[in-house]
């Protein structure tokens, strides 16, 4: 059991709720580069499902995070 706890990774809140501030902040990760998929994989934000259940439930966070990736695809265009 030890073994198999040492692989365990930090536990996440059971349910975030959607708040402004974390959606700046996944807004920004976007513009700087990561996915949705990406930044569920990070400790400090939700998981990927929560951020695609968001997406569809709600059309602000939904225009938000397009709008990021357009952003996303033109920084990434003008450094070409």
């Amino acid at each position: 059991a030890f073994v198999l706890g040492a692989w365990r990774t930090k536990p996440r809140p059971a349910r975030r709720r959607l708040t402004p501030a974390l959606s700046e902040a996944i807004v920004e990760g976007i513009i700087a580069g990561w996915s949705l998929r990406s930044l569920g994989r990070r400790a400090d934000m939700p998981r990927a499902a929560t951020l695609y259940a968001w997406v569809r439930k709600d059309a602000a966070f939904a225009a938000a995070v397009a709008q990021a990736c357009v952003d996303r695809e033109d920084l990434l265009l003008d450094r070409l």
